[in-house]
């Protein structure tokens, strides 16, 4: 018998496995699709919004600006790509402005961080291509663009790559309650468990009747987008919206995280999933977004494109026990901003109040936190706290929040990292699998090319004017072999020369930054993660100072880490040896990679 299963595998059921996966528990993902991700997350706007719109108190609200922090570190971690760029919320009319107040309220009522009001000319200095009706924008800067699929599949990889069982094509046709949990019917056979999580999207309300019937019911929602070409990429620089109506957020304009443009959605009721486009609701994209950004090219669009979200006939997620059938979960109506919250879970078990070892309530998951330890305080402030809780007041104690809370002083909740380890009992010392996960490795590498006439000079990707260039299979980029020969030899992958064999003619003259990213992808497939990279140039001729930003940048952008993250020296060797006299080019580097 499994302990848990997870019906779906889009983003919601991933992020689920993902959480679960920290667990010594037996966990299996159900998928009625051939993939993950392949309803709801891969065709939706690919935004985490900042959370300025869910009414203050809602599991909505909550959770979605939890939930784009999280998301912020777990891109990081399992390099997904990801941008934060930041919304534009616009006025186009001066009724409109009132509404950009309210939802400012809203989102310091949510904890959205760095809100402002911007003027119209603040608005069009930001983003100069907006239409001249701008009257003022909210400008929230925690939104972020992501690729949805690729960040639910990546959290799916290191859910299964820690144990979690992952079966496709594999629908639940039936749910029955059995002694200890719930046998569920699925092609071929059937799956026990102890614990269902019911993450069907746009089904959540059909799997949930199969066990009691359902309180809630979903009202699939089809959206059509243009996902426009990387020439219409740099139209605007941050996600665009309008003031928002009752059908939603409204069409968006924003950049993606490939450097094309996506615009949409509209909002039409459909039955199950009809991803189908119409002319009529490509056409009410197109000219609602051109409300706002009026000099869009709409002829550069290279597809469109319809999905169906999860919206539900209450303004809030379902998320919480059902109160007939124990130990049933539901993750419902996750409909924007779904994704934003996704891997917001306020705690990973369910809370049960007792009595007598009888339980008498299980409090909503959602209102619920799990502290953790160290906590912050002004020095000052904890001394008089000390000083104030006397007598049988200090049994209340039980962390420094709750001496806080004793005094009346308020206390601020934080995001904290699961990574910040509390050692309490024993089941809180890493386990071998925990520890395999923060291995470190660093790696060198080492590459030397002649200097001769008639070939480009290319290092780190640059072409760098100059009389000679080097010599070599490839384009000869001294710099970047350096740091590939690095990066496969922390994670003791061999060097290029056994990837990209120097005698094999699919490789006469390649692209030394294309090879790189191959690297990259041969590093994440074995669960690492690049960390950083240090090189350094040895040239004596040319001067390389004026290059080297752009080589960072190509380097960071091959390899997916943050321009940061990559160093680059340059040094001539004083005229001494190969490199002094001028004769070639040698490069040294370092990497650091860590375990997935």
């Amino acid at each position: 018998m499994y302990d848990v299963a997870i019906i779906g595998c889009g983003v919601i059921g991933a992020a689920a496995a993902y959480a679960l996966s920290r667990y010594d528990n037996k966990v299996v993902i159900l998928e009625a699709e051939n993939d993950v991700a392949d309803c709801t997350t891969k065709a939706n706007s690919a935004i985490l919004h900042a959370g300025y719109d869910p009414a203050p108190g809602t599991r909505m609200a909550r959770l979605n600006v939890r939930g784009v922090a999280l998301a912020k570190e777990i891109c990081a971690k399992l390099d997904v790509s990801y941008k934060q760029c930041g919304s534009l919320v616009l006025a186009l009319d001066e009724k409109e402005l009132p509404h950009l107040q309210h939802l400012f309220e809203n989102g310091t009522a949510n904890g959205v961080p760095d809100m402002k009001i911007l003027s119209r000319e603040e608005t069009l200095a930001m983003e100069p291509n907006l239409s001249e009706k701008v009257c003022g924008a909210l400008w929230a800067p925690s939104a972020a663009i992501v690729n949805p699929w690729e960040y639910a599949l990546a959290m799916t990889e290191v859910a299964v790559r820690n144990g979690v069982e992952l079966r496709r094509s594999c629908k639940v046709t039936n749910a029955e309650a059995i002694e200890g949990g719930y046998r569920l019917t699925v092609p071929g056979g059937t799956v026990e468990t102890r614990c269902v999580i019911n993450a069907a999207g746009i089904w959540a309300d059909k799997v949930h009747s199969m066990v009691e019937p359902a309180n809630f019911h979903i009202i699939p929602t089809r959206g059509e987008y243009y996902l426009l070409d990387k020439s219409e990429g740099t139209r605007v620089s941050h996600v665009i919206f309008q003031c928002p109506n009752a059908l939603g957020k409204g069409v968006l304009v924003a950049p993606t995280v490939h450097g094309n443009l996506i615009v949409g959605p509209n909002a039409e009721p459909v039955k199950g999933n009809d991803t189908s486009c119409t002319s009529s609701g490509l056409e009410f994209v197109k000219a609602t977004a051109q409300r706002s950004v009026p000099s869009i090219n709409f002829g550069e669009s290279i597809r469109s494109f319809a999905g169906v979200r999860a919206n539900l006939d209450v303004d809030d997620f379902i998320i919480g026990e059902e109160p007939e059938a124990p130990g049933w979960i539901d993750l419902a109506g996750m409909k924007s901003p779904g994704l934003s919250a996704a891997p917001a879970v306020a705690v990973k078990d369910t809370i049960k109040i007792a009595n007598d070892g009888a339980v008498v309530q299980t409090p909503d998951r959602a209102a619920l936190f799990a502290v953790q330890t160290p906590q912050c305080f002004c020095r000052n402030l904890y001394w008089k706290a000390l000083e104030a809780v006397q007598g049988e007041k200090v049994h209340l104690v039980t962390d420094d929040c709750s001496l806080f809370e004793l005094t009346g002083r308020p206390v601020q909740l934080t995001q904290g990292d699961y990574a910040n380890l509390k050692i309490t009992t024993r089941e809180d010392l890493p386990r071998p699998a925990q520890r395999k996960e923060t291995e470190m490795r660093i790696g060198h590498g080492y590459d030397v090319h002649r200097l001769v006439e008639q070939r480009k000079l290319i290092l780190g990707g640059v072409e760098i004017p100059f009389e000679k260039g080097l010599l070599g299979h490839s384009d000869a980029d001294v710099l970047t072999h350096a740091v590939m020969d690095a990066v496969l030899g922390a994670a003791a992958l061999g060097d290029i020369g056994q990837h990209f064999p120097d005698n094999d003619p699919e490789y006469a003259g390649a692209d030394s930054l294309k090879l790189a990213c191959r690297v990259a992808q041969i590093l994440k497939e074995h669960g690492w993660r690049i960390e950083n990279i240090d090189a350094t140039l040895l040239c004596q001729r040319p001067k390389l100072a004026p290059h080297i930003p752009a080589m960072r940048a190509n380097l960071a952008a091959a390899f997916g880490l943050p321009v940061e993250a990559v160093s680059v020296k340059a040094t001539t060797e004083e005229h001494l040896g190969f490199t002094g006299e001028g004769l070639g080019i040698a490069a040294h580097a370092v990497a650091l990679i860590e375990a997935v």
